[in-house]
């Protein structure tokens, strides 16, 4: 008798703590006890990527061939950023935010792999750093490509950051590294 009853009690119990908790755990490990928690756990990944992407600009001009030879490392981190993301849960059954961030990360990525190394590359191979008409044009139209594809995955984001605060009563406040990538 004691023993059903003890299990009875712990099953109730492993009951009410999963349904009454509020709290997310995922693959990753990562506990979200709040939907605070879990757009931040995104934003502080972004804030870093934002960083990296202002080196990278404020870098560029002066050492390309050191900038070049950091871009893996860039690489590297956010593709790490993309697994820990993947292994975010879905928060209270929605998988949108999380998935315009691994989305909006992947481009990321392959800023990191592709586009800033052309750039980068371009920027190395002119001498003196005066760049030829032809490196400015291919330079003009990389960052052309980019700034198109940017906006694709940047509306994607923020309808979908707006929809989880709008879902879970959140403000969305401003962050000020955009405005200096912005400036860029």
């Amino acid at each position: 008798m004691k023993k059903t009853l003890l299990l009875l009690t712990m099953g109730f119990a492993l009951f009410i703590s999963s349904c009454g908790s509020g709290t997310e755990k995922g693959a990753n490990g990562v506990t979200y006890k709040s939907p605070e928690d879990y757009n931040n756990y995104i934003i502080n990944k972004q804030t870093e990527t934002a960083r990296n992407l202002l080196q990278f600009g404020n870098s560029v001009n002066t050492d390309a061939k050191g900038t070049l030879a950091s871009l893996d490392n860039y690489a590297s981190e956010i593709q790490k950023d993309i697994e820990d993301l993947k292994g975010m849960p879905a928060y209270k059954g929605n998988t949108e935010l999380r998935d315009a961030a691994v989305s909006l990360f992947g481009f990321y990525e392959r800023l990191f792999k592709e586009d800033y190394k052309k750039i980068a590359e371009i920027r190395a191979a002119a001498p003196d750093n005066n760049l030829t008409e032809a490196q400015a044009q291919e330079l003009n139209q990389v960052a052309e490509k980019l700034s198109a594809d940017e906006k694709g995955f940047d509306n994607r984001f923020q309808k979908a950051q707006r929809a989880f605060a709008k879902e879970h009563n959140m403000r969305i406040l401003e962050n000020e590294l955009q405005k200096e990538i912005d400036k860029q």
